[in-house]
């Protein structure tokens, strides 16, 4: 299998799990899942992010209870913590880095997390319904950090998939709110044949000679 055709299996195969079997999962698995979101993008490249590993049940159990009570999250074998370093974020972009690049910077981690743990035969799933406040003092976690995400990690027992939007709902082209009905339905159709490597390439080759159509006779007409 060639690596594109791995890497949207693994895209397509990737779900949230909350139903996990009583089974341990090793270190050296976690290690990789942690690499995984230090090699994820930042800004500046600061990486102003930490992870915290939560083994404990009585804890994962309070982690759980500070989480709107979703229990679920205590059978995990794994919790990890993600917190921005709000104030390194702040000092070097200022209020936009302390309100949005923070947040950003922990969601690249998080999703390059999610896909590590997938490629590991792994079930995971992303929270961010919780106390903030709970989780601090829970953890020790300073003033000047901020708990943005708990990532659960384990073998996946159950779990539903829910579907994704076409992309034909998803795509505008030069503006936001314009679309153009021939691409879309080429788009639509990525979702329907699946992405086997001849068909997604046949379609998005479709897709750039169709834009590349609009855009030529764009400037014809303007002309």
């Amino acid at each position: 299998m060639e690596l594109k055709d791995a890497f949207f299996k693994l895209l397509e195969g990737r779900h949230s799990v909350r139903d996990y079997l009583d089974k341990a999962v090793s270190f050296d698995d976690i290690g990789l899942i942690l690499e995984a979101g230090r090699l994820s993008p930042s800004s500046g490249n600061l990486q102003p992010y930490f992870f915290i590993l939560i083994k404990d049940k009585d804890k994962k159990e309070k982690i759980a209870e500070a989480s709107l009570e979703q229990w679920w999250m205590a059978k995990a074998a794994w919790h990890i913590v993600l917190v921005a370093d709000i104030d390194k974020c702040k000092k070097f972009y200022g209020l936009r880095g302390e309100s949005l690049y923070s947040i950003q910077n922990v969601a690249m981690a998080a999703e390059n997390m999610l896909l590590a743990a997938q490629a590991l035969g792994l079930g995971a799933c992303f929270v961010a319904a919780f106390d903030e406040n709970e989780i601090s003092e829970l953890l020790g976690i300073p003033e000047g950090f901020r708990p943005q995400g708990i990532i659960t990690i384990g073998y996946e027992r159950t779990s539903e998939r829910k579907p994704k939007v076409n992309l034909d709902k998803l795509v505008y082209y030069d503006s936001f709110g314009n679309r153009l009905e021939d691409v879309d339905l080429v788009l639509k159709n990525i979702n329907v044949v699946g992405r086997t490597a001849k068909a997604s390439k046949n379609l998005y080759e479709k897709v750039v000679d169709k834009i590349k159509e609009k855009v030529k006779k764009a400037k014809e007409k303007s002309n």
